[in-house]
């Protein structure tokens, strides 16, 4: 599990904490919510840029499940953290899904392989993958739940729900990939 979903398992009450904070005194950058919680555990700085505190990582987290938003950037690059509300307006916002409320993650990337067949009308599992940037394990259990192999290379096939496959063997290595009509 990656460091952003770490520390959310891991720290839940900090994330709680930093999540509140950006929402009552935001837009703020990391270095100064750390200030203002006095909560900056001494940390490795040899690799300078990538030695992020706690409530730096809470802060990604929050940004990376769709929480907070970003409100632009200061002159040394630090990205300054906000409410959806302070940033989105005020339709978009409301229309933001709790997480909660969210898909699971395997019908979430089902939805992302289909809309990229859509684009794509027939491509390789590579093709599909790369619209989102999926990384295969990601990728593989959608397309394998979403339509049956096609045996014979270059043919086409329904599934009987308007939904055709085809296969190309030399970039997908057998495995058929959906194209939707």
């Amino acid at each position: 599990m990656g460091r952003l979903q770490r520390v959310a398992r891991e720290n839940p009450d900090l994330v709680a904490v930093v999540l509140a904070e950006v929402v009552a005194r935001g837009p703020l950058t990391s270095r100064r919510l750390e200030k203002a919680l006095e909560h900056d555990l001494p940390r490795d700085r040899s690799d300078w840029g990538w030695s992020w505190s706690l409530v730096k990582s809470a802060l990604e987290h929050l940004f990376w499940s769709g929480q907070i938003s970003s409100a632009g950037r200061t002159s040394q690059f630090e990205r300054r953290y906000a409410a959806l509300e302070r940033v989105l307006p005020k339709d978009v916002a409301v229309q933001s899904i709790p997480p909660g409320l969210r898909p699971r993650d395997d019908d979430a990337f089902r939805r992302l392989m289909l809309i990229a067949a859509r684009a794509h009308g027939v491509g390789t599992e590579q093709d599909l993958r790369d619209y989102f940037r999926l990384r295969p394990e990601q990728a593989r259990p959608a397309l394998e739940s979403s339509s049956p192999p096609v045996t014979s290379p270059g043919s086409a096939s329904t599934d009987g729900g308007g939904r055709h496959t085809c296969t190309s063997t030399s970039a997908s290595r057998g495995r058929c990939t959906p194209r939707l009509c």
